[in-house]
């Protein structure tokens, strides 16, 4: 993808400038793109491992290795190590007065303690979260892991000191997913500007590669008279006539 050939194009640069500080960052970048994308085999191996105790790195950039190992934990599925080292950490960050990245170990640790059952302790470290977050309204974090622990807002929810927070936590959790959704509508649509499904989509790519009616069955793994029934609604759709039109339409396709 273009976000990954961008981060491995910053590593190759710091690399080649003997650049730590840059190449440390882009190795934390790479690390938490793949976190996200929930493939962990591709996160750098030095990243793999805790560094809560390591004083070559500044304190600044430690916090940020703190906050990914206990996310890369998270994804693992081990929560219990998660909560063994989590007070530990906890500590580190909050003695250096670094309050965005305390309240996502907190965040963290409440997903922890919701995995593992232990609904209790889970309400507690969110109402944590919320002591740290309501005097700045750092709610942003939090929405990341809504979903997943929308049964705890619901307790919070009717107690009075962290009712207005829940509120405004939810109403950006819906203002959030309906720009993602948005978002996902415009990409797929200048993708797809034509109107097309995404059967008619590869059909018409197919179609104007030159591939007979009955190679695109063969390719796509349906009959040829559904090729035929599509390419009769691309046509429609695209107002046009013949084959030579549909290549145009796809020349850079």
């Amino acid at each position: 993808t273009k976000a990954e050939k961008y981060l491995e194009a910053i590593r190759q640069e710091a690399k080649e400038s003997k650049d730590r500080e840059l190449l440390l960052e882009a190795e934390l970048c790479t690390a938490y793109f793949y976190l996200f994308l929930g493939e962990l085999d591709k996160i750098p191996e030095w990243l793999k491992e805790d560094h809560s105790a390591d004083k070559q790195y500044s304190e600044a950039f430690i916090n940020y290795i703190h906050v990914y190992y206990l996310k890369f934990l998270l994804a693992k599925g081990q929560e219990q190590e998660l909560i063994s080292i989590g007070n530990y950490i906890h500590n580190q960050v909050r003695r250096g007065g670094f309050l965005y990245a305390e309240i996502e170990i907190e965040i963290i640790r409440s997903v922890a303690y919701h995995r593992l059952g232990n609904r209790k302790k889970s309400i507690e470290y969110m109402k944590k979260v919320l002591d740290l977050a309501q005097p700045d309204g750092l709610y942003y974090p939090i929405i990341l892991y809504y979903a997943e622990l929308v049964h705890v807002f619901e307790v919070l929810l009717h107690e009075e000191k962290y009712h207005e927070s829940v509120k405004q936590i939810l109403e950006l959790y819906k203002n959030v997913r309906s720009l993602r959704r948005y978002n996902q509508q415009k990409e797929k649509k200048e993708r797809n500007p034509f109107g097309l499904t995404d059967r008619e989509l590869e059909i018409a790519i197919l179609g104007a590669k030159r591939f007979r009616n009955s190679e695109i069955a063969k390719r796509l793994y349906i009959s040829e008279n559904t090729v035929k029934y599509n390419m009769k609604h691309i046509f429609q759709k695209l107002s046009i006539k013949s084959r030579l039109e549909l290549r145009e339409y796809f020349k850079d396709s």
